[in-house]
């Protein structure tokens, strides 16, 4: 699946990865985009935006509408 990812807009891309996290976690993706603070949901949060900011060079802008945040929380 990641490597089919080059074809996708950065949008796509993100869906897929945070797809694939929830996937490799067990949580329900909808979870990722709460507003929820808690542990077991900040945990899979920060490994897909992680994913995406480092190694695809996706932009806060996308990251943070992809979990429902504020762009300067990606920053941290």
């Amino acid at each position: 699946m990641m490597s089919s990812l080059s074809k996708l807009t950065d949008e796509e891309k993100f869906k897929e990865i945070k797809e694939l996290t929830c996937e490799v976690l067990n949580i329900d993706e909808r979870l990722i985009e709460s507003k929820s603070r808690k542990a077991y949901i900040q945990l899979p949060r920060l490994i897909a935006v992680n994913i995406a900011r480092i190694e695809h060079m996706l932009c806060h802008r996308i990251l943070a509408k992809g979990i429902n945040r504020d762009r300067s929380l990606i920053y941290h």
